[in-house]
């Protein structure tokens, strides 16, 4: 499968997300603002039904759940948990082109931290 690699960053010091043109030419090496300043966000290289990009960290409901539930990558994978789950959890589900064109990005876990209600383990490690 070739699926087009892109970070994006949510900037913890300006609280502003930054997208794959403001990063894709920093050098991490040596010109890269930190490291720890930033929280990186994969690409799933799929799209929501509005043609909108689905990232990691993206809150999504799709038709066939009745419940919005947050992206994250994990086992070699994308998979879509609950906010009731953690990200160690193994109970979700792996997120595909069919989920993906079911339904829509409603938002990410950095700018609207509200969609989290009062389950803020969604996002521990």
């Amino acid at each position: 499968m070739n699926r087009e690699i892109k970070f994006r960053a949510w900037d913890k010091l300006n609280k502003e997300m930054l997208d794959w043109e403001d990063i894709k030419h920093w050098d991490f090496y040596c010109l890269c603002p930190p490291i720890n300043r930033h929280e990186f966000m994969q690409f799933t290289g799929l799209y929501d039904k509005n043609k909108k990009m689905i990232w990691e960290g993206d809150w999504f409901k799709s038709k066939w759940r009745t419940d919005p539930y947050m992206i994250i990558f994990q086992d070699g994978g994308f998979k879509g948990i609950y906010q009731w789950q953690t990200k160690n959890d193994v109970s979700g589900f792996y997120f595909d082109t069919r989920e993906a064109e079911s339904g829509e990005v409603i938002g990410n876990i950095y700018e609207n931290p509200e969609l989290l209600g009062d389950k803020s383990e969604t996002t521990k490690d």
